[in-house]
């Protein structure tokens, strides 16, 4: 079977080509990956943006976990996942949403038990605070020209 990159064009194409060069998430739609060694410690958290005094946090514990464990992180003191990790809220910035145009929409959960998503629009240079206290911000970044895109 000959290489799907072959057949590929636009888009598709340039996300393939971009996870050929190493690269897995050319859009920068994933989220905070910590490196190597963050959270193993109280002296090492993983930092996590916040404008209000709490958050709720989601860990997937492990690489190949398929559940998000949700827990509320407040301010100050690093907290502890079940899995281990250590978090530590802040209140410097806003959750920076990641966008290829000047407006997304986005979802938040709320509350550790809820079962549905909270869903709002997002506008650049407008940060939005969700009717649970926390706030969004959107960050935009130039996608690829589809005029140099790869044949």
């Amino acid at each position: 079977m000959s290489d799907p990159t072959f057949h590929a064009t636009g888009l598709e194409k340039y996300e393939l080509l971009a996870a050929e060069a190493g690269n897995d998430n050319p859009f920068d739609t994933y989220l905070i990956r910590p490196e190597s060694g963050m959270g193993d410690s109280s002296k090492m958290p993983i930092l996590i943006p916040s404008l209000e005094s709490s958050r709720i946090v989601g860990c997937s514990c492990e690489s190949d976990y398929k559940e998000v464990v949700w827990f509320n992180l407040p301010e100050g003191e690093p907290q502890q996942c079940d899995c281990g990790k250590i978090t530590k809220g802040s209140k410097e910035e806003p959750h920076v949403v990641d966008a290829l145009d000047e407006f997304r929409m986005v979802g938040c959960v709320c509350n550790e038990h809820d079962t549905n998503i909270k869903w709002m629009w997002l506008f650049e240079n407008k940060p939005k605070r969700c009717r649970c206290g926390y706030w969004f911000k959107l960050k935009r970044h130039a996608g690829p020209d589809r005029y140099e895109m790869p044949n």
